[in-house]
């Protein structure tokens, strides 16, 4: 909190881990785009990972940022109350890096995550860097993964602007296999 009133939020800590035990925090001011390490950050795992582990589930959902896989997650769960799957939880994991990491980070969790989810879907920021780097992650390491189209630049953007039933159906039902953009003319 604020070291001026003491009430208001400064900084939010978001844990890392390897092998299951933190071992880095990755520290944001909220009111300024400034952001450090604390700890070792060298070959962690993907934010949340522990708990997208034990969670399961079907699918899993890769976002950019820590605060979109927590905004997504919020979003998801909100959109199941009051159905067969309200009790379920989601898997939601963040690159540690953003999207210039995506590759490095996604790597070493290959096998786990194509032996507990039979589905992955890409929740990237709706930019040019997150589509471009969507499909770099689908043509190099992922290629079974769906890429979701986000209604506003991120899923904290959308939590913040209300879209939830859109980022809901963005991710779970819309969320699409490209196809390849090459054409062949005889």
């Amino acid at each position: 909190v604020s070291e001026y009133d003491g009430v208001s939020p400064n900084v939010i800590f978001h844990p890392y881990t390897r092998g299951g035990k933190v071992v880095a925090y990755k520290v944001k001011l909220l009111n300024k785009k400034v952001m450090w390490w604390i700890g070792e950050n060298d070959g962690c795992d993907l934010y949340n990972w522990m708990k997208a582990v034990k969670a399961g589930g079907m699918t899993l959902y890769i976002t950019e940022g820590e605060e979109d896989a927590i905004a997504l997650r919020s979003i998801l769960k909100t959109m199941q109350r009051g159905t067969a799957y309200a009790d379920a939880d989601i898997a939601v994991v963040s690159l540690p890096g953003g999207i210039h990491s995506a590759i490095q980070a996604i790597s070493p969790h290959l096998a786990d995550i194509n032996k507990i989810w039979k589905k992955v879907v890409l929740a990237f920021d709706n930019d040019e860097e997150g589509r471009k780097g969507a499909k770099e992650v689908k043509s190099k390491i992922l290629p079974h993964a769906e890429i979701a189209v986000l209604p506003a630049k991120d899923a904290n953007a959308c939590l913040r602007n209300g879209l939830l039933k859109a980022t809901r159906d963005a991710c779970v039902f819309q969320a699409s296999k490209p196809v390849g953009t090459t054409l062949l003319r005889v």
